[in-house]
């Protein structure tokens, strides 16, 4: 399956269906969001984009409190014959209660699906890491 596509203008919310490690239980995930629990968090989201003349920013959104939690860092893409660019976003967040976020990007241009790569195995079109450190 190819990765998703993504419209231009907006931010739009990244697919995550899958939880694939999580032995102390500190993320729930559901209709494309992860839930977490009062602490301190340490996030760090990586997704590949496919736009040329792409300008991307992505963000860990929080939707409980309708407020961004981390802004990531401006990325171009400016050469129409690259492929694929990766983006990745690392910050930290501390809730006092039970709080729902997003992935979300931000492009200029509208992002083409990935192409699929079957490799004999899933596909992954986004990861995100968390760590809860307090």
């Amino acid at each position: 399956t190819a990765g998703p596509t993504y419209t231009s203008g907006s931010y739009q919310t990244v697919v995550l269906n899958t939880e694939s490690f999580d032995p102390n239980g500190i993320v729930s995930i559901s209709s494309n969001r992860f839930t977490l629990a009062a602490g301190t968090y340490m996030i760090t989201a990586i997704a590949p984009f496919k736009g040329a003349g792409a300008d991307i920013v992505a963000r860990i959104y929080n939707v409980t409190d309708a407020a961004t939690a981390i802004k990531g860092v401006n990325k171009e893409n400016g050469n129409s014959t690259v492929d694929g660019e990766i983006y990745t976003l690392n910050g930290f967040v501390t809730i006092d209660g039970s709080k729902a976020f997003e992935f979300q990007v931000h492009s200029n241009v509208s992002l083409t699906a990935v192409p699929a790569k079957t490799l004999g195995d899933n596909e992954v079109y986004a990861y995100i890491s968390i760590l809860k450190i307090a």
